[in-house]
């Protein structure tokens, strides 16, 4: 299994609607602030990250996760 897909699977539902669809947000003119959304419209708080692009998935997702 691959790193991303066994991140996929670390998602918790939305506190929210229950969903798990989520992806990786980024505020409009933002080049380093990241955060996981829910098609509900509800995010995780914004992380600024200035690593890869995975790293900054990693983290979100870790702070979209403690919302539970």
């Amino acid at each position: 299994m691959s790193k991303k897909s066994e991140q996929i699977n670390q998602i918790k539902p939305c506190p929210f609607c229950g969903g798990v669809d989520v992806y990786l947000w980024v505020p409009l003119g933002a080049t380093n602030h990241y955060s996981m959304a829910c098609v509900c419209g509800a995010k995780s708080p914004i992380i600024e990250e200035w690593g890869a692009k995975s790293k900054a998935y990693a983290a979100a997702l870790q702070q979209w996760n403690k919302r539970i």
